[in-house]
């Protein structure tokens, strides 16, 4: 098996992640020894990440905002759990993030463009203003076919 690697977190922007910016002293480095238990509701969330890397690193500034805000709302105890769960989604999410569309993909946008129009027309049909029970486009069609 290979040796386990460093994660860096990623800044997403304009569309792309982009690696960090700045010296490592800017960041700070966590270990994965331990950090999330398999009885943790959030193992699954992690599991792969907790396999494939030994550490990650996070920039300080944005491990500072997260600080700020567990204290405020007295949840301190949960930072290491939020924080493996936060970069493992964000791994998850940037390697998936550049997938090419395949033909089932547009074939989920087709459909997708037909469900609308199809919505639209029974919108329209059921705010119609001529609309009442007996006068109905569908009543009046089954009274003729009848």
């Amino acid at each position: 098996m290979s040796e386990k690697k460093v994660y860096k977190w990623r800044n997403f922007t304009n569309n792309k992640f982009l690696a960090l910016v700045g010296s490592e002293e800017n960041n700070n480095e966590h270990n994965l020894v331990e950090q999330i238990v398999p009885e943790s509701p959030f193992y699954e969330f992690s599991k792969v990440f907790i396999t494939e890397y030994r550490s990650f690193q996070i920039p300080s500034n944005i491990e500072s905002k997260l600080d700020e805000l567990l204290d405020i709302y007295n949840l301190s105890d949960i930072k290491q759990i939020l924080l493996v769960t936060g970069v493992s989604l964000q791994k998850k999410y940037s390697d998936y993030f550049y997938v090419e569309k395949d033909d089932l993909l547009n074939d989920f946008d087709v459909q997708y463009k037909e469900l609308q129009e199809l919505l639209v027309v029974l919108k329209d049909y059921l705010f119609a203003n001529t609309y009442n029970s007996n006068n109905s486009p569908l009543v009046l069609e089954c009274q003729s076919n009848g």
